[in-house]
Protein backbone atom coordinates (compact mmCIF):
# COMPACT_ATOMS: atom_id res chain seq x y z
CA UNK A 1 0.00 0.00 0.00
CA UNK A 2 2.75 2.15 0.94
CA UNK A 3 4.47 1.21 -2.60
CA UNK A 4 1.15 2.50 -4.45
CA UNK A 5 0.75 5.78 -2.62
CA UNK A 6 4.18 6.87 -3.43
CA UNK A 7 3.42 5.67 -7.24
CA UNK A 8 0.42 7.37 -7.33
CA UNK A 9 1.64 10.52 -5.35
CA UNK A 10 4.75 10.97 -7.98
CA UNK A 11 2.44 10.50 -11.08
CA UNK A 12 -0.12 13.11 -9.96
CA UNK A 13 2.51 15.53 -8.33
CA UNK A 14 5.21 15.04 -10.91
CA UNK A 15 4.32 13.09 -14.25
CA UNK A 16 6.72 10.55 -12.97
CA UNK A 17 5.46 7.26 -14.03
CA UNK A 18 6.68 4.49 -11.72
CA UNK A 19 6.69 0.54 -12.08
CA UNK A 20 6.34 -1.13 -8.57
CA UNK A 21 8.17 -4.51 -8.73
CA UNK A 22 7.99 -6.77 -6.07
CA UNK A 23 10.62 -9.56 -5.18
CA UNK A 24 11.55 -11.44 -2.54
CA UNK A 25 13.99 -10.21 0.23
CA UNK A 26 16.99 -12.25 -1.01
CA UNK A 27 16.55 -11.61 -4.52
CA UNK A 28 15.79 -7.81 -3.52
CA UNK A 29 19.12 -7.50 -1.73
CA UNK A 30 21.47 -8.87 -4.28
CA UNK A 31 20.04 -6.72 -6.51
CA UNK A 32 20.53 -3.67 -5.03
CA UNK A 33 24.54 -4.94 -4.42
CA UNK A 34 24.59 -4.99 -7.92
CA UNK A 35 22.17 -2.89 -10.44
CA UNK A 36 20.06 -1.03 -7.76
CA UNK A 37 16.63 0.31 -8.51
CA UNK A 38 16.79 4.47 -8.85
CA UNK A 39 13.73 4.35 -6.19
CA UNK A 40 13.90 1.49 -3.86
CA UNK A 41 11.98 0.03 -0.37
CA UNK A 42 14.74 -0.15 2.29
CA UNK A 43 14.64 -0.31 6.48
CA UNK A 44 17.36 0.00 8.35
CA UNK A 45 17.32 -1.41 12.23
CA UNK A 46 20.66 -0.51 14.46
CA UNK A 47 22.35 -3.18 16.99
CA UNK A 48 22.53 -0.19 19.50
CA UNK A 49 21.13 2.73 20.50
CA UNK A 50 23.01 5.88 18.38
CA UNK A 51 22.71 7.12 15.54
CA UNK A 52 26.09 6.33 13.61
CA UNK A 53 25.17 2.67 12.50
CA UNK A 54 22.34 4.59 10.55
CA UNK A 55 24.95 7.32 9.32
CA UNK A 56 27.35 5.14 8.15
CA UNK A 57 25.23 3.21 5.91
CA UNK A 58 26.20 5.88 3.28
CA UNK A 59 29.70 6.37 3.75
CA UNK A 60 31.50 5.60 0.05
CA UNK A 61 33.17 2.12 1.61
CA UNK A 62 30.03 0.72 3.35
CA UNK A 63 29.18 -2.10 1.65
CA UNK A 64 25.26 -1.58 2.69
CA UNK A 65 25.23 2.13 0.45
CA UNK A 66 23.31 0.53 -1.86
CA UNK A 67 22.50 3.86 -3.33
CA UNK A 68 26.19 4.42 -3.97
CA UNK A 69 26.34 7.99 -2.49
CA UNK A 70 29.94 9.32 -2.62
CA UNK A 71 30.79 12.38 -0.77
CA UNK A 72 34.54 12.83 1.06
CA UNK A 73 32.68 15.44 3.05
CA UNK A 74 30.04 12.80 4.19
CA UNK A 75 32.67 10.71 4.75
CA UNK A 76 35.01 12.96 7.11
CA UNK A 77 31.71 13.94 9.04
CA UNK A 78 30.89 10.57 9.45
CA UNK A 79 34.42 9.75 10.82
CA UNK A 80 34.31 12.68 13.08
CA UNK A 81 31.22 11.19 14.28
CA UNK A 82 32.82 8.25 15.15
CA UNK A 83 35.75 9.58 16.80
CA UNK A 84 33.57 12.05 19.71
CA UNK A 85 31.93 11.12 22.73
CA UNK A 86 28.19 11.61 23.30
CA UNK A 87 27.91 15.64 24.10
CA UNK A 88 26.90 18.46 22.35
CA UNK A 89 29.26 18.22 19.70
CA UNK A 90 28.77 15.19 18.34
CA UNK A 91 25.01 16.17 18.51
CA UNK A 92 25.78 18.93 16.20
CA UNK A 93 27.95 17.11 14.00
CA UNK A 94 25.37 14.34 13.70
CA UNK A 95 22.47 17.00 12.58
CA UNK A 96 25.24 18.48 9.93
CA UNK A 97 25.09 14.90 8.60
CA UNK A 98 21.36 14.03 8.76
CA UNK A 99 21.04 17.48 6.56
CA UNK A 100 23.38 16.40 4.36
CA UNK A 101 21.78 12.95 3.27
CA UNK A 102 18.37 14.11 3.73
CA UNK A 103 18.35 17.96 2.44
CA UNK A 104 21.24 18.99 0.63
CA UNK A 105 22.26 16.05 -1.45
CA UNK A 106 18.67 14.60 -0.75
CA UNK A 107 20.11 10.56 -1.05
CA UNK A 108 17.24 9.64 1.89
CA UNK A 109 14.09 10.73 1.63
CA UNK A 110 12.62 9.18 4.75
CA UNK A 111 8.72 8.11 3.70
CA UNK A 112 7.71 5.81 6.56
CA UNK A 113 8.56 4.77 9.84
CA UNK A 114 7.65 1.56 11.20
CA UNK A 115 5.39 1.51 14.05
CA UNK A 116 3.83 -0.91 16.64
CA UNK A 117 0.22 -1.04 18.23
CA UNK A 118 -0.47 -3.17 21.10
CA UNK A 119 -3.91 -4.21 22.64
CA UNK A 120 -3.17 -5.33 26.28
CA UNK A 121 -5.64 -7.22 28.59
CA UNK A 122 -5.50 -4.98 31.89
CA UNK A 123 -5.16 -8.66 33.30
CA UNK A 124 -1.50 -8.70 31.65
CA UNK A 125 1.03 -7.33 33.99
CA UNK A 126 5.01 -6.25 33.14
CA UNK A 127 4.21 -5.77 29.21
CA UNK A 128 7.54 -3.46 28.97
CA UNK A 129 8.56 -3.02 24.70
CA UNK A 130 12.29 -1.75 24.34
CA UNK A 131 13.23 0.53 21.98
CA UNK A 132 14.33 -1.95 19.26
CA UNK A 133 10.42 -3.05 19.73
CA UNK A 134 10.98 -6.58 21.96
CA UNK A 135 8.89 -7.68 24.01
CA UNK A 136 9.99 -9.80 26.52
CA UNK A 137 6.87 -12.83 27.07
CA UNK A 138 8.55 -14.10 30.06
CA UNK A 139 7.82 -11.11 31.61
CA UNK A 140 4.42 -10.93 31.61
CA UNK A 141 1.98 -12.17 33.70
CA UNK A 142 -1.69 -13.13 33.82
CA UNK A 143 -3.91 -12.15 36.67
CA UNK A 144 -7.00 -14.57 36.77
CA UNK A 145 -10.11 -12.88 37.01
CA UNK A 146 -9.82 -13.22 40.95
CA UNK A 147 -6.98 -11.24 40.82
CA UNK A 148 -4.27 -14.58 41.26
CA UNK A 149 -1.65 -15.14 39.07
Amino acid sequence: MIAEKIQEDLKKSLGIRVKITTRDWKSHIREMATDPASLFRFGWMAPFADPITHLKAFTSADPNNYGGFRSRKYDELVDRISALAPGFSRSRLIEQADSLLVSEEAVLVPIYFYSQNHAISPRVEGFHVNPYGTIRFSELRVRSDDGRR
